[in-house]
């Protein structure tokens, strides 16, 4: 594997459970729209539902990006 950079000016956050902590980071950013980029395999899975459904309470504006092509591609 080829080495690389992740940077962020955020907090990223992962790993089982994790979705319950959408609604929380964005109320804490004050987030008044949401950009989802996910793929086909995590909606087939029910996956981005479960963050649409997280992200709703907010009342925050989402926009969905489906289209990403899954690793290894």
């Amino acid at each position: 594997m080829r080495p690389w950079t992740f940077g962020s000016s955020g907090n990223l956050i992962f790993g089982r459970g994790c979705v319950a902590e959408v609604a929380y980071e964005l109320q804490k950013l004050r987030a008044a729209s949401v950009f989802l980029v996910t793929d086909e395999n995590l909606g087939r899975a029910g996956v981005t539902d479960r963050v649409l459904e997280a992200i709703r309470p907010t009342g925050a504006a989402v926009s969905v990006f489906d289209r990403v092509t899954p690793e290894p591609g």
